[in-house]
């Protein structure tokens, strides 16, 4: 269907040169102003059908256009219009050779022109592909690498809502992160700073990340003992979006750790 299309659009940039030679011969021909339509055509061919068949229609135009100039300069056809009878055949020859040369030029510039283009614009949305099957690659990596971490990755917006975590966070927690998503620093963490409090603390002029301690809540109500390090989650820009969060479990460690030490 896609063939069949372009091949009608193609017939019908043909039958519009026909048109257009009509058009030419009606007002003057060889003296007419409307010389230059036939750049539209050329021009159509690139964009609609292919831009090297811009080079077929630029040469039928300067063939169409060429025939007629010369059917007229000969008196094979009728000049149309008291102007172009009343020339000088000896200008008139020399206007025809000029107006033949400059529409040839012309018409094979601009697809010239067309073809070079849409060279380059081919060239452009290859690399636009490209870049974009390359930063696919980049996100699925950089999602595969967080996944991977042992320790547990939560992020989290201005307002102390999660945002994401990865996989270590599901086990830990027993949740998954469609069920973490969108809840509130306290409802993940126990036994911590509240959210604004280290909020303060991070955009207090911190270079390094803080740590503290804290419990996280599992779906089963229990709490399990973990260490975190929070730090500022910002743009590209350096602008501030939230926070982000790595953490252990410190189950064991609390265990091996003697009731009463310090």
């Amino acid at each position: 269907w896609i063939g069949g299309s372009l091949r009608f659009a193609e017939v019908q940039i043909y039958l519009d040169i026909l048109l257009e030679t009509g058009l030419i011969y009606v007002t003057g021909g060889t003296f007419s102003l409307f010389a230059f339509i036939y750049l539209f055509s050329v021009l159509a061919t690139s964009i609609v059908v292919a831009p090297r068949k811009s080079f077929v229609t630029a040469a039928l135009s300067a063939l169409c256009h060429g025939i007629l100039l010369f059917l007229q300069f000969y008196r094979k056809i009728p000049p149309v219009g008291e102007f172009a009878m009343r020339q000088d055949p000896v200008a008139e020859a020399s206007f025809t050779i000029l107006i033949i040369s400059a529409n040839v030029c012309a018409s094979f510039t601009v697809a010239y022109l067309a073809t070079y283009l849409a060279g380059q614009l081919r060239q452009v949305r290859w690399q636009a592909r490209r870049t974009e099957a390359s930063l696919a690659e980049l996100q699925v990596l950089h999602e595969d690498i967080v996944q991977s971490v042992s320790s547990g990755l939560v992020t989290f917006d201005r307002e102390g809502r999660l945002l994401t975590a990865n996989r270590s966070v599901e086990t830990l927690g027993g949740r998954l992160q469609e069920q973490l998503r969108q809840q509130p620093w306290d409802g993940v963490f126990q036994q911590a700073p509240s959210f604004s409090q280290l909020w303060r603390t991070l955009n207090d002029g911190m270079r390094v990340p803080h740590r503290f301690s804290a419990a996280l809540v599992r779906a089963d109500g229990t709490i399990i003992p973990i260490g975190v390090s929070a730090s500022v989650l910002r743009r590209g820009t350096g602008e501030p979006v939230g926070v982000i969060c790595s953490f252990q479990d410190l189950s064991d460690i609390k265990r091996m750790t003697p009731t009463g030490s310090p």
